[in-house]
């Protein structure tokens, strides 16, 4: 839908990808992992300033560590979302 208010048309879509970090903590021992994040999704504007998204978020942390004197785990986390919002802009 191309119209004057929306010259290149209402629908959006995107795509997206950078650095991640998470941390754990256990007892006084705080632990940073460092991973990813890749996504993409598709965005509706409403108004100029509104937009309606959804969007795929895949986030990864491979080889997360916690460890303590007694204990030490590792795992490779993996996170896939579905997210839905409102956007707006200013």
């Amino acid at each position: 839908m191309v119209d004057s208010a929306f010259p290149r048309g209402r629908l959006r879509p995107y795509v997206n990808a950078g650095p991640a970090s998470a941390f754990s903590l256990r007892n006084e021992t705080i632990g940073v992992e460092f991973g990813g994040k890749v996504g993409g999704g598709v965005a509706v504007q409403l108004a100029p300033w509104i937009a309606l998204f959804s969007e795929y978020r895949y986030i990864f942390f491979p080889g997360f560590q916690i460890a303590d004197k007694d204990l030490k785990y590792n795992a490779n986390v993996n996170s896939h979302s579905v997210v839905l919002g409102v956007s707006f802009r200013f």
